[in-house]
């Protein structure tokens, strides 16, 4: 799925940079803990700065950091539900 947002990344950078602001304020209200506001603070430092090849690499990314990362992906919603059913 990451792979697939990642492509959407690059062909519409500013729609899903907004849905990953919305994302990450909503996700704060509800995480608790240091290590998963860690996480959203990673994202919202790649976001802010526009590094796409920032979040692209974290998407993918197979490390146990990218793994963590993605347990709170700030990217629900950048995908049609069709796209979603699709990419399986």
């Amino acid at each position: 799925m990451h792979r697939r947002v990642a492509a959407k990344l690059i062909e519409d950078l500013d729609d899903l940079l907004n849905v990953v602001e919305e994302n990450i304020a909503k996700t704060r209200a509800l995480v608790r803990g240091v290590r998963p506001n860690r996480w959203l603070d990673d994202w919202q430092d790649l976001a802010s700065r526009q590094d796409i090849a920032g979040l692209v690499a974290a998407m993918v990314n197979p490390s146990q950091k990218g793994i963590e990362m993605r347990q709170c992906s700030p990217f629900t919603g950048a995908l049609t539900p069709r796209v979603r059913r699709d990419t399986r």
